[in-house]
């Protein structure tokens, strides 16, 4: 019998193995079969790796990174940083030069701060005492699309984890409907917002009895640090455009939050950094000079 029979490579026996088809030097045909299950399960990233292994031992050295690529990009995703560390490594060494890979590496990296950035966050908004948490009765979808919104907001390049723990713990959860209004114009709440979700109306009344929208601030945005730090009161009234989140910080647990803190310029200038408020003003001094 040929030593092919053996692996039913003739007859009515069963197919053979992906294995085995290398082992008999088969090469094409294993990667048909890898290919083949690739299509049913384009998520097997075994069988991704095992054809980007096949590619790397015939030379083909492109097509070959393009699947490590795809593989160390799904361990990424699945939260595996250190398997994708590896993986692009790995590649590295194998494939020098290969411009996709240094980008690849560069993303990896962003993606585990934003980890630990959502991390630090999260813990922050969950710690507290009982009955005083700040995050209660936010639930773990609520958090995620928080964190989402938050992700890329410029507060969070200014802090390490530790202070976003820190800032987050001392942070508030406050929920607003369409309409709800936040601040009015003129009160001294000495008190610092940063939106979370949704939209909040920056709203000022003109000439007549009608309010009119000056600008309106998105996720990330952070009002307030001229009531909070410079003790004026708030020049116009803050109303969500829509249904809203913000984390409200008050000047109590502003402080608490810097107990202990060893860099609390860098803390407060990251609340400061923005200048929103001062924006406001100059458009409202604008805007009234023009009636």
């Amino acid at each position: 019998m040929a030593f092919k029979d053996w692996f039913g490579t003739r007859g009515g026996g069963e197919p053979p193995s992906i294995d085995d088809l290398i082992a008999l030097g088969e090469i094409d045909r294993a990667e048909d079969a890898l290919r083949a299950k690739i299509r049913s399960r384009p998520s097997d990233l075994h069988s991704h790796l095992r054809l980007a292994d096949l590619l790397m031992s015939q030379k083909r050295r492109g097509d070959a990174v393009e699947e490590y690529l795809l593989v160390a990009e799904g361990y990424a995703r699945d939260g595996f940083y250190e398997k994708a560390s590896a993986l692009l490594s790995k590649i590295s060494k194998l494939a020098p030069g290969f411009e996709k890979v240094e980008i690849k590496i560069e993303a990896l990296k962003q993606a585990r701060e934003l980890d630990h950035r959502r991390d630090a966050i999260i813990d922050g908004l969950m710690e507290g005492k009982p009955g005083e948490t700040p995050g209660a009765g936010t639930s773990a979808f609520e958090l995620k699309r928080l964190w989402k919104d938050l992700a890329r907001s410029s507060l969070l390049d200014r802090l390490d984890d530790e202070q976003l723990k820190r800032l987050f713990r001392a942070f508030r959860v406050e929920r607003l409907d369409e309409g709800e209004r936040l601040i009015d114009a003129g009160q001294r709440l000495e008190e610092i917002y940063l939106i979370a979700h949704g939209e909040i109306e920056v709203r000022v009344r003109l000439t007549g009895n009608a309010e009119t929208v000056l600008k309106s601030f998105g996720p990330g945005a952070v009002v307030g640090e001229r009531a909070l730090f410079q003790h004026q009161p708030w020049p116009a009234s803050y109303v969500a455009g829509k249904r809203s989140s913000v984390l409200k910080l008050t000047r109590e647990a502003l402080e608490q939050a810097l107990v202990g803190e060893s860099d609390p310029k860098s803390f407060l200038d990251a609340l400061r950094e923005q200048q929103n408020d001062r924006q406001i003003v100059a458009a409202l001094a604008e805007t009234r000079e023009a009636e």
